[in-house]
């Protein structure tokens, strides 16, 4: 970038990286914007609103390279201009998830915990009005530092789901006195905050964990120990070798299996339970179709009665 690049030209490239989120430009423009700082020291005299202009566009160009930049300088941007790449619309979360997934399972934990706490530590206003906060006397100045206080103060350090973040942004005094704009962006620092936050223990492992502590219950063996750290689904050929050989071994025999030499007895009719009531017998069903019919007898016929030389023919 030399004198021939007029300054228009350097935002309209600059806003173009940055909303393409461009790792590899950014790179290549924050290289030029060091030397062009390191040829003309005197920039900051001379041209004070590029050179301010110069700054910011470092800021959040570093913002959008930030899975290839060292730990501390991650943590300087975060602790000093977090809300600065929030205001411009970039997905910090979304560019640290990226940067987790590409560190090692047992580093990640160390990397959010860094991470809170420079958060923490930002001095970035959200507000102009001060904060009244449980347990401090008198009003806190409206930094991110105190927001988070705040925050925590009323809902507690944990873990929280967006329900719980809406109550307090909703019912909370101090979010009353906000804009909307300054609002969202108070929305936008709280769901990081809690997004970094470790997954909450649940009450038994929490009181398995005080009870080993105490001594009330026997603490695990190394070989139980290692083997509930790793994730469920490992490889046996991920195991050391103690948890394989121990895999490895056969079950001894118990005392009361017959051994191949003696002859396995038949297997006998299982005994009904004692718990089960004894079914009462059905009794026999009659084949009505195989039992011989008797037909009632047919009445007879009467015969005429005869009464001198007439016949009665009635019951004919």
């Amino acid at each position: 970038m030399n004198n021939q690049l007029n300054q228009e030209k350097f935002q309209k490239i600059a806003q173009e990286i940055i909303w393409t989120e461009d790792i590899s430009r950014a790179r290549s423009l924050i290289v030029k914007i060091n030397n062009l700082l390191k040829e003309k020291p005197d920039l900051s005299i001379n041209q004070p609103q590029l050179y301010q202009y110069c700054q910011d566009i470092l800021i959040k160009l570093r913002f959008v390279a930030l899975t290839t930049l060292p730990d501390q300088q991650v943590f300087n941007l975060i602790k000093g201009h977090f809300l600065d790449a929030l205001k411009t619309g970039i997905d910090v979360y979304r560019i640290l998830e990226i940067d987790l997934c590409s560190r090692p399972v047992f580093t990640r934990g160390e990397f959010k915990k860094g991470t809170r706490q420079v958060l923490k530590e930002n001095r970035q206003k959200i507000g102009s009005q001060p904060l009244t906060i449980e347990g401090k006397p008198t009003p806190q100045p409206p930094t991110l530092k105190n927001w988070l206080l705040d925050y925590d103060s009323e809902t507690g350090d944990e873990k929280h789901p967006e329900l719980e973040r809406g109550q307090y942004l909703a019912q909370n005094p101090n979010v009353r006195k906000l804009e909307q704009i300054e609002r969202d962006l108070l929305r936008k620092v709280l769901k990081f905050y809690d997004d970094i936050k470790p997954t909450p223990v649940s009450q038994t492992e929490k009181w398995i964990k005080t009870a080993r502590d105490k001594g009330l219950i026997p603490p695990l063996e190394k070989s139980e120990a290692v083997s509930s750290t790793l994730p469920p689904g490992t490889p046996p050929e991920t195991l050391p070798l103690r948890l394989k050989a121990a895999a490895a071994l056969t079950p001894r025999p118990l005392t009361n299996q017959p051994t191949p030499s003696e002859p396995v007895p038949p297997p006998q009719p299982a005994s009904p339970s004692l718990f089960e009531p004894a079914k009462p017998k059905e009794p026999a069903r009659r084949d009505i179709y195989q039992e011989s019919v008797e037909e009632p007898p047919k009445p007879g016929r009467a015969e005429p009665r005869i009464e001198g030389n007439v016949v009665d023919l009635k019951n004919k």
